[in-house]
């Protein structure tokens, strides 16, 4: 099957959390969360296809989009 996109994935867990827990849209934990997370999947899709089998590259990508 096809996978859904990781922004939609994001977008329905933020929306889970803030229905559980109206407060947290003051937490500034909660969206550097949400930014880190986006950050981070964004990073890995930059990522050249051939290179995408090589987990040092992928973790690199992903931890400096995590980063910014």
């Amino acid at each position: 099957g096809r996978h859904p996109h990781a922004g939609a994935v994001l977008a329905v867990a933020v929306l889970l959390v803030l229905t559980l827990d109206p407060g947290a849209v003051r937490a500034v934990g909660a969206w550097l969360s949400v930014a880190a997370v986006w950050g981070g999947s964004t990073a890995s899709r930059w990522v050249p296809t051939r290179y995408r089998r090589v987990s040092l590259i992928r973790l690199a990508a992903t931890s400096a989009g995590a980063a910014l």
